[in-house]
């Protein structure tokens, strides 16, 4: 009488059939994939938008908080994910995606008696309507 295949065996034959069976080069495969992962989700950080160049960039004569008071708003009706913060030269607002990370960031600083925006995207999108939002608070 023949005895049954170890029970390894059996796993492995299991395993072979329904597809998981360990290929060459997955570990690479594995490896690639974590890496490429960890570049799309660092593009999408905060510092990495703003140290693009701005989308737009403008002055105003009214302060930081006046502007802040008009732009954000317009941000959140386009896209209700916006927050602002206070920092220690002005503000920023930033949109986000979900899953994603930061998309768009604004950064409303004093300058003089008035403000500097800079819109920083990581893309301008058609039109450009962040821009258009910060000059319409200008």
């Amino acid at each position: 009488m023949l005895s049954p295949p170890p029970l390894a065996a059996q796993w492995s034959d299991i395993r072979y059939t329904v597809g998981f069976k360990h290929k060459e080069g997955d570990e690479v495969r594995k490896i690639f994939s974590l890496f490429v992962a960890s570049i799309l989700l660092a593009g999408c950080s905060v510092d990495t938008i703003t140290s693009k160049p701005p989308i737009f960039t403008g002055k105003s004569p009214k302060n930081p908080a006046a502007v802040v008071r008009c732009l954000a708003p317009k941000m959140s009706d386009l896209n209700p994910s916006a927050t602002t913060i206070e920092t220690e030269t002005g503000y920023r607002i930033v949109v986000s995606v979900s899953d994603v990370g930061a998309s768009v960031v604004a950064l409303v600083d004093a300058d003089g008696e008035g403000s500097e925006v800079r819109m920083h995207a990581f893309t301008a999108g058609y039109g450009n309507p962040w821009g258009k939002m910060a000059m319409a608070c200008l």
